[in-house]
């Protein structure tokens, strides 16, 4: 194909993408009036019936439970399977005869390895804090995971 050609048929995408965008811009509705049935039924009930302080904290934890549950567990999974697949064998060898033989240009410095150790325990902390308040921002109870999984 020509160059003329590629950027003819660019030019033709870029053009329908770009009319597909204006045309969603200009179809939302006014900023603060959600048009949603779902949303506005769990604005009226979700926080009296399910005795919580908000509503998205009702949907994350009442409503969407097991769904929230299925995404830590996934995380905490694949930090398992990770974790399994990383781990020393006890046919290999000991790790100061592979200190022995690593390069000189490694360096190992005690103080990282004690900076990670003090850090691990407040981003434990912070990933429960996430879960816990998920309304913090969108999606929380995932990154919350993500911060558990990794300090574990």
């Amino acid at each position: 194909m020509s160059r003329r050609a590629r950027i003819a048929v660019f030019a033709v995408a870029a053009a329908g993408l770009a009319a597909l965008l204006v045309a969603s811009v200009l179809d939302l509705p006014a900023f603060g009036h959600y048009q949603g049935a779902y949303g506005n039924q769990l604005n009226r009930e979700a926080v009296a019936e399910r005795h919580t302080t908000n509503v998205v904290t009702a949907v994350v934890f009442d409503y969407r439970g097991f769904d929230t549950l299925g995404e830590e567990f996934i995380l905490f999974a694949s930090v398992v399977g990770v974790t399994l697949l990383l781990r020393r064998h006890k046919d290999s060898e000991d790790e100061e005869e592979v200190l022995r033989k690593a390069p000189d240009d490694h360096t190992r410095s005690d103080a990282l390895h004690i900076g990670a150790l003090l850090v691990l325990p407040a981003l434990f902390l912070l990933g429960l804090w996430l879960v816990a308040f998920g309304l913090v921002t969108p999606g929380g109870g995932f990154q919350g995971g993500v911060l558990l999984a990794g300090s574990l």
